[in-house]
């Protein structure tokens, strides 16, 4: 588990940016992460179902009333989430 928080390169918000091991995350459409109850798997017949519940909406709907922005990336089998808010400077 990685979690970081800094400054951006102007200084003008926080990150906070949090990061898991997700394997799997390289083919993955992260553009559908935020919507509640989205599933990933093509069948809901599928034996193993793999969907993102409501947690990640949640998450979303929080950092916007706080005036932030939450988005999701991955990389080198790692997927980062980052909360971008106006520094109080």
């Amino acid at each position: 588990m990685f979690v970081d928080v800094s400054a951006d390169k102007h200084g003008k918000n926080v990150l906070l940016k949090v990061g898991n091991n997700y394997a799997e995350g390289k083919n993955v459409d992260y553009n559908k992460f935020f919507e509640r109850f989205y599933r990933n798997d093509t069948s809901h017949n599928n034996e193993k179902r793999s969907g993102f519940g409501i947690g990640l909406s949640i998450a979303q709907n929080l950092v916007k009333n706080f005036k932030g922005s939450l988005s999701v990336n991955w990389k080198d089998d790692t997927i980062y989430f980052t909360a971008s808010f106006k520094s109080l400077k």
